[in-house]
């Protein structure tokens, strides 16, 4: 796929796309679940604040900087290693909120799918 606005056309290209977009996905409601877990000395209203906040934090980061139509978005090399910060980020947040399974699971899978997945469509 030479030009990231362009629909997958192979298998290989479908697949390497779910696989980022899922971690993508993840990296936002990991965020928000982390942000949660992190809030709720404040009660349950500053525990859903904070999650929200969360979610429109790395919404807007990933639609400024990382979506595949975004005016100002890295080049390849930046954009992967902003993703795995993103993602070890929220891997140790879950991890540390009480989910190291999850957290762990995530830091693997994750930093492989966007060391495999973001070059795989770029390129």
């Amino acid at each position: 796929m030479a030009d990231a606005r362009m629909v997958p056309e192979t298998p290989l290209e479908w697949t390497l796309g779910v696989w980022a977009f899922l971690v993508e996905l993840t990296i936002v409601v990991g965020a928000g679940l982390v942000a949660f877990r992190l809030a709720r000395r404040f009660g349950s209203a500053g525990a859903w604040l904070a999650a929200v906040a969360a979610v429109a934090a790395v919404g807007v980061l990933w639609a400024i900087w990382m979506a595949p139509t975004a005016d100002h978005r890295l080049p390849l090399w930046p954009r992967v290693a902003v993703a795995c910060v993103l993602v070890l980020v929220v891997a140790v947040g879950l991890w540390r909120t009480g989910s190291p399974l999850t957290g762990g699971a995530f830091a693997v899978v994750g930093v492989l799918g966007m060391m495999i997945a973001q070059p795989g469509l770029d390129g």
